[in-house]
């Protein structure tokens, strides 16, 4: 896919948890090919580090998605500062394990703020005209978790909030493909982060082997899933859909 504007620049995507394991990659991969990023996430000195590895000239700006709300008018000021993205990548998000036992709403609603809350907010701003491209369409590309769909015990409030994600982007999908924004959802398996090795450090005795042998293919790495993200991005007739790469983990 062509990576610049009609004007000879490139085209921007905006990258939300783009110090994460996961982000780092998708930000390295699309660097790669051209794109412009704005780069978001808590720490600034993490993200200037970050910017300055990438081939290419970046953005960077700094969002606690603990107050969700903040996030829309970070995005639209950047927009009308430096141009407008053709499209997003929600990598954010935070994992609990927790019994249902001593779990409390306000563990749940954390956790809801940061994964559903977060992503409702970065869409939002896809609604103002002059934070997309008015060429051609603008892909929106939600992270979400295997676990959207296939029960695991003790992450009740995770699997909830990745659960909401599916439908925030079937339903944002319908909103705004008058306005030609594509929004789409990956369904993860277990890839090796930084994240789920803390997982790890949680779990059981034996629940990760058992874990490992539920994914045919082995766990997966932040390549494979950048890769489909990168799909997602540059579909233009792909929209409400939710894309499974798990390693067979849903096949049973």
């Amino acid at each position: 896919m062509e990576t610049m504007n009609i004007d000879g620049a490139p085209l921007r995507i905006l990258v939300l948890g783009a110090t994460s394991d996961l982000g780092q990659r998708t930000c390295h991969d699309l660097a790669s090919k051209g794109y412009e990023l704005l780069l978001i996430g808590r720490n600034e000195q993490t993200l200037g580090e970050l910017a300055v590895s990438l081939s290419g000239q970046h953005k960077i700006a700094v969002a606690d998605l603990s107050t969700p709300d903040e996030l829309t008018p970070i995005i639209i000021d950047n927009a009308k500062q430096y141009g407008a993205f053709k499209g997003a990548v929600f990598c954010a998000g935070v994992h609990a394990m927790t019994t249902l036992r001593q779990s409390s709403y306000a563990d749940f609603e954390k956790i809801y703020r940061i994964n559903c809350g977060g992503a409702l907010a970065m869409i939002k701003a896809f609604t103002r005209k002059s934070v997309r491209n008015t060429e051609g369409t603008t892909s929106i590309v939600l992270l979400s978790s295997v676990s959207q769909s296939a029960g695991e015990a003790g992450i009740s409030g995770y699997a909830a909030s990745k659960g909401a994600l599916g439908s925030l982007s079937r339903c944002a999908a319908l909103e705004l493909a008058k306005d030609r924004v594509l929004v789409n959802c990956i369904a993860a398996g277990m890839i090796q982060t930084k994240l789920n090795d803390g997982y790890q450090g949680m779990a059981k005795p034996g629940h990760f082997d058992k874990l490992a042998s539920m994914h045919p293919l082995g766990f997966g790495s932040p390549e494979h899933v950048s890769k489909e993200i990168i799909n997602l991005l540059e579909s233009e007739w792909t929209t409400g859909s939710t894309v499974y790469v798990d390693g067979g983990y849903t096949c049973a």
